[in-house]
C-alpha cells in the first residue's frame, strides 16, 4: 500500500501550479480590463464590496452608509466595479434641480386640479426619465458600455505611492430599478485601493520561476563533468 501524503506536502507540490495558474490568471485580468470591466461585488448589511480591473489596475473598494439593504443589493448589481468615479457636480445639480421643479408642479396641479390632472402625470412621467437620461450621458462620457460610472460631487481625496493608490470620496451609485431604469442612489462614504496588475503578476510568478531556474542550473552542472570526461557520481 503506498504511503499517503500528508496535506502540508500536497501543498507544497502543488504550490508552484498554483501559483503559476494565478500568475496567468491576473495577467488575462490585467489585458482584459483595457476593453471591458471584469468586476464582482457582494453587498453584506450596509455596506458594498467591490473588487474590479480597469486600464491595467485591480481596484478594491467598500462603499458605506447604505440607508436600506436593498440599495446596497441594487449597488452592487448594478455597478459591480465602481468604475469610473466620475466628478460631475454641476451637470447632477442641473439635473436634480430640474427633476425637483418637475415633481414640485404636478404636486401643485394635483393639489389644485385633482389627482386626475392629465398634465401633471405627465409631468410625474417626464421627471421620471431624467435620471436615466443623466446616467446615459455619463456613459457615453466614459467611452460608452460596458461603463457604469459611479458619481462624486467634488474631486476624491486620493494618494498614490510605490505604483499604490488610494482614493476616497462621498459618492452616488447607480441603482437599477424594478423597471429597468437607473436613477442614482443616496450619498455614500467609498473608499478605494488599487494595485497594478503587474504586481501581484510578478509575485505569483516568483516561485515557479525560482524552480525552473533552479532545475535549468542543476541540469548545466550535471553535464559539465560528463563533458570533462570525469565520472558523474565522484567527479
Amino acid at each position: 500500500m503506498a504511503p499517503v501524503k500528508s496535506p502540508l506536502r500536497l501543498l507544497v507540490a502543488a504550490g508552484p501550479i498554483m501559483s503559476l495558474g494565478i500568475c496567468l490568471a491576473t495577467l488575462l485580468l490585467g489585458l482584459r480590463s483595457y476593453e471591458t470591466y471584469p468586476a464582482a461585488a457582494v453587498a453584506v448589511g450596509g455596506r458594498t464590496w467591490h473588487a474590479g480591473a480597469r486600464r491595467g489596475e485591480i481596484w478594491l473598494t467598500c462603499a458605506s452608509g447604505w440607508p436600506t439593504r436593498q440599495d446596497a443589493r441594487r449597488a452592487a448589481r448594478t455597478a459591480a466595479a465602481a468604475r469610473p468615479l466620475t466628478v460631475v457636480s454641476p451637470l447632477f445639480d442641473h439635473y436634480l434641480q430640474a427633476h425637483r421643479e418637475l415633481l414640485d408642479h404636478a404636486a401643485f396641479l394635483r393639489g389644485r386640479l385633482g389627482d386626475r390632472e392629465p398634465e401633471a402625470a405627465a409631468e410625474e412621467r417626464i421627471a421620471a426619465t431624467i435620471q436615466p437620461l443623466l446616467h446615459e450621458q455619463l456613459v457615453r462620457q466614459a467611452g460608452g458600455p460596458p461603463a457604469v460610472p459611479v458619481i462624486a460631487e467634488h474631486k476624491p481625496d486620493a494618494h498614490a505611492r510605490w505604483g499604490f493608490r488610494s482614493e476616497r470620496v462621498w459618492a452616488r451609485f447607480p441603482l437599477r430599478g424594478d423597471d429597468g431604469r437607473i436613477a442614482y442612489g443616496p450619498r455614500v462614504a467609498l473608499a478605494a485601493v488599487a494595485v497594478p496588475c503587474w504586481i501581484p503578476t510578478a509575485l505569483f510568478a516568483t516561485w515557479p520561476a525560482a524552480l525552473l531556474a533552479g532545475a535549468g542550473w542543476r541540469g548545466i552542472t550535471a553535464r559539465r563533468p560528463e563533458r570533462a570526461g570525469r565520472c558523474r557520481a565522484c567527479g
